[in-house]
């Protein structure tokens, strides 16, 4: 679906803080959540990290262009599988990030052992199947892997790193 958003990636400023950063995530729920992820200018003086992003909605924004983009929001509220994982759920969300890799959230049916909900997983589109996630051949997946790559975060609890016995990916 071809739609109309401010351009990620350029300074703008936060009308509400009157920071000055840049909008580097875009997320939408389809119907009537827009938000973008602004990242502040500058670094916290205490720990050295960068200041916190928070999500803002359009209206916040000051100095943004317009771009046309196409988004497949047609897949939220439908079922996808990721590949890699085999977790299953419904799309909430569909996130665009700076580099132009499209991402999926998915809420899964299941539950944890407590009775609560398994909570909602982010999946780069290209490893999902379902009849609304857009379909790749093999030259345009490669070419899209190359073009818009995934944001690969570091560890976290939900990535396994290799033990002392195995030896250490990170050195």
């Amino acid at each position: 679906m071809l739609i109309e958003l401010l351009k990620l990636g350029t300074m703008v400023t936060d009308k509400d803080t009157e920071l000055t950063g840049m909008l580097t995530h875009y997320q939408s729920d389809g119907e009537s959540l827009f938000y973008y992820l602004f990242q502040p200018k500058g670094l916290n003086k205490e720990t050295g990290e960068p200041i916190k992003s928070m999500w803002v909605r359009e209206g916040q924004i000051m100095g943004a262009k317009e771009v046309m983009v196409d988004l497949p929001l047609e897949m939220i509220g439908t079922a996808c599988t990721d590949k890699a994982s085999g977790f299953k759920g419904v799309v909430k969300w569909v996130d665009l990030h700076i580099n132009g890799c499209i991402h999926a959230s998915l809420l899964s049916k299941a539950t944890t052992k407590t009775g609560e909900l398994v909570p909602q997983q982010d999946f780069d589109i290209r490893r999902l199947k379902g009849s609304k996630v857009p379909k790749f051949t093999e030259p345009d997946l490669a070419k899209s892997i190359k073009d818009r790559p995934s944001p690969a975060g570091m560890p976290s609890s939900t990535v396994m790193t290799a033990s002392s016995d195995h030896g250490s990916m990170f050195r």
